[in-house]
């Protein structure tokens, strides 16, 4: 990748950013030296860890890094027998523990793949781990406890300097003593304990001299009674300070037998650590992973540039849609001085470049970033000095080096191409480089004040014009791209912003081009009409929505509404039911009594009046209801010609049992028990044959109640036996089978005090599978 390049659309920034957002040297030096990568795959590669990271910080708290460092010199010096020092090995310590930490907490394969298996090769080191953790305390020193050698002989030392102090104590109460001092307290020179003693005193206290204050006016003397005391300290402390290097000699030792796992542990959170830091970077942008294409596309959406994401108020820059790839393979963005259009241009090249190392993007998830071997910029004024080239002919061998080296895996982005010359030679030679770069299959973005070359992306199929708005009211930069037209200058406009005066404004109009007037102001009014249009777009969404709202409040109430309404129809049902069950009680009552006392003939006329009042009540119970229309497309009732849904089979309705819209249908001579739901009116219905409906439903002479509940068949079987008596049956068989005899002594217990059954029995040859009963 050309650096030149990537310094002029500010990739350093990126860098910076992921650098900071690193646990340790090891992520910031990869930070320092990233670049985008150089093959699709690994590009690819690096997002996926990107995304992993971002996800897993989102829903783990982030990867667990904190203590790595480089210990690379660690590693080194003990592969050539070197000792580790204590604070060296709590370093090593705190490494081992944030890898154990990574293998321990960065387990799920299926959901974190790339970090997971990154995890599974690191290598704890357990028992260099322990050996360091039983040795070194928090601050690196070795513990008192590290061999018993060594807690023997700290011991020794603590009582010999207790020892110590107890006998210069007792020589600093001395009265005579205490005029020979410079101050009643112990101190140590050269390791040894001595007492300060005024120089013109010396000679009253016998003892060695270990060296006198600056002013010359103490000296320290070790007093004779301490000497040996003093020696025999030192032999401990000896002591000590071989045992502390051996026991450092030995976890050394370890060290350099697990070197190679340290290696390769230090090479994981290195690279652990990058992933970590590239993501949290991408996460302070509020960044995304894009897709990343083996066809050299650009399609960002809502993309914004990091460094005015991270300003102060960077949540309200506006962001731009930039895409070229597809149905053209360049842009030429115009507009005016105020600023936006070398923005935008940044924001591509940035964007793109952080895509193709692993960097989330400022930009939209559904941005898409094709891999390009190269970007070549050519932004900001490059004139040299040292080169002896002015502005122009700086940017042309710029030009001339893209030229010659792009191909359809490059992307270039030139800013205010042909500048530095004559308009009119400037627009021929940026429209000749134009076409050249398309040729060798380069995307191009390119800035420009050139009206020749606006009109050169209108006639050139291959290249669009974009503009970044600008306000002319405010003679403020909007900064939004807008694809399909060219933007205007504005410069007189802009002359006026910063001050000059309006006949300086009107003589620089004088001396403008009619056609560039025409042109200026045709784009201006273009410009102005856009913007209008979008406020009155937007406006319409705004009441679109509101619409919405408004209609789903509507629509809330009306279903709260029907609900009502259905539990109102719900308990009119249930009260029609109840009327229809209590006249149907009254009718066999008042059967009973007619048959007692007048005789068949007049029974049955009165039956036949009940019949007919049933099928009112139950017209009257659908139309008030309208349950069974809703729920099956139609009213059924007794004597209806009917198919099963889904099939050809035609049936009879021949009961109607109300409350569980179910109805029992006789198919030829089997009769079967079906949901109202299922059912629908075929031809030789009542409604098209135009029979009137039968007054006395058919009722079949059985019941089946196999495998039903005891509490169930009682409750049916009521039913069943009041349909019966209306059909005038004189017996009818009840079949509940044999099983463990319950269902049939529940039944029977039930008909024994029925108040129309006059006896019952077993069935046919004395069946007790079935019972029949004579009805009253």
């Amino acid at each position: 990748m050309d650096e030149k390049s990537l310094e002029a659309i500010e990739y350093h920034l990126v860098r910076e950013g992921v650098a900071a957002a690193a646990f340790s040297e090891l992520g910031r030096a990869a930070a320092a030296a990233m670049a985008p990568l150089e093959t699709y795959e690994n590009a690819r590669q690096a997002m996926a860890e990107a995304d992993e990271a971002m996800t897993f910080t989102d829903l783990e708290g982030g990867l667990p890094l904190g203590g790595i460092s480089d210990i690379c010199p660690f590693i080194e010096r003990v592969k050539k027998d070197g000792v580790l020092g204590g604070p060296e090995l709590l370093t090593l310590g705190e490494f081992l523990m944030a890898c154990a930490r990574c293998s321990r907490d960065v387990k799920d394969a299926d959901r974190y793949p790339i970090l997971a298996g990154y995890a599974a090769a690191l290598d704890p080191c357990r028992e260099l781990a322990d050996e360091i953790a039983k040795a070194i305390d928090e601050e690196g020193n070795v513990r008192d406890d590290a061999t018993p050698a060594l807690a023997a002989i700290r011991k020794d030392v603590g009582r010999k300097k207790d020892d110590i102090r107890g006998a210069l104590d007792r020589i600093i109460r001395s009265p005579k003593m205490k005029k020979w001092l410079r101050e009643p307290i112990v101190t140590q020179r050269g390791g040894r304990y001595v007492l300060p003693v005024r120089t013109d005193s010396m000679s009253h206290v016998r003892g060695v001299v270990h060296g006198h204050s600056s002013s010359g006016v103490t000296a320290f003397v070790e007093p004779m009674p301490v000497v040996e005391l003093n020696n025999e300290l030192e032999r401990l402390l000896a002591a000590e300070e071989e045992e502390v290097a051996k026991i450092l000699r030995r976890i050394s030792y370890v060290a350099r037998e697990n070197a190679d796992a340290l290696a390769s542990n230090l090479e994981i959170v290195s690279e652990l650590d990058f992933i970590a830091a590239r993501a949290g970077y991408g996460r302070s942008l509020d960044g995304e992973t894009p897709s990343l294409s083996d066809n050299p596309v650009l399609k960002l959406k809502r993309a914004r540039h990091p460094s005015l994401v991270t300003a102060p108020d960077g949540r309200d820059v506006v962001p731009i849609d930039v895409e070229v790839g597809d149905d053209y393979a360049g842009m030429l963005i115009s507009g005016p001085n105020a600023g936006g259009k070398t923005v935008a241009l940044k924001t591509a090249g940035l964007l793109t470049a952080m895509a193709l190392s692993g960097v989330p993007v400022p930009a939209a998830k559904d941005s898409a970033v094709g891999f390009f071997k190269n970007i070549y910029a050519d932004i900001g004024d490059e004139s040299s000095i040292e080169g002896n080239l002015s502005t122009f002919t700086a940017h042309m061998v710029k030009a001339l080096k893209f030229v010659n080296a792009v191909n359809d895996r490059s992307l270039v982005l030139i800013d205010e191409i042909g500048v530095g010359t004559s308009p009119k030679y400037g627009a021929a030679i940026a429209a000749a480089v134009l076409r050249r770069l398309k040729a060798a299959g380069a995307l191009v973005l390119a800035t420009t004040h050139y009206d020749d070359l606006k009109m050169f992306a209108l006639e050139n199929e291959g290249y669009v014009n974009a503009a970044v708005e600008f306000d002319a009211k405010t003679l403020a930069p909007l900064y939004n791209l807008v694809v399909g037209r060219p933007g205007s200058s504005e410069a007189v406009a802009i002359l006026g912003r910063v001050g000059f005066p309006r006949d300086f404004l009107s003589e620089v109009e004088a001396g403008l081009d009619e056609e560039e007037t025409k042109l200026g102001d045709l784009l201006t009014r273009l410009e102005t009409k856009e913007r209008e249009v979008t406020t009155l777009e937007t406006g319409l969404l705004k009441l679109e929505e509101a619409l919405r709202a408004k209609q789903a409040g509507l629509d809330a109430r009306e279903a709260e509404a029907e609900e009502h309404a259905s539990s109102l129809r719900d308990d009119a049902y249930a009260e029609a039911a109840r009327i229809v069950k209590e006249a149907r009680r009254q009718a066999a009552a008042i059967v009973k009594e007619l048959k007692e006392a007048e005789g068949s003939r007049a029974a049955d006329s009165i039956r036949t009046e009940l019949a007919e009042m049933e099928r009112e009540l139950r017209e009257k119970e659908a139309e008030e209801t309208g349950r069974a229309g809703r729920a099956t497309g139609g009213v059924f009732s007794p004597g209806d010609w009917v198919i099963v849904r889904g099939t050809s089979t035609k049936g009879q309705i021949v009961a109607v049992e109300e409350g569980k819209n179910r109805a029992t249908v006789k198919f030829g001579s089997v009769a079967a028990n079906v949901d109202l739901a299922d059912l629908e009116h075929t031809k030789g219905d009542r409604e098209t044959r135009g029979v009137k409906t039968p007054a006395a439903p058919e009722i079949l002479p059985s019941i089946d109640l196999i495998g039903s509940r005891v509490e169930e068949a009682l409750v049916e079987l009521d039913k069943y036996l009041d349909a019966a008596a209306f059909a005038n049956l004189k017996s009818v068989e009840v079949i509940h089978g044999h099983g463990t005899g319950a269902l049939r002594d529940g039944i029977r217990r039930f008909l024994k005090t029925h108040r129309i059954v006059k006896e019952f029995g077993p069935g046919p040859e004395g069946n007790e599978g079935v019972t029949v009963a004579v009805l009253k």
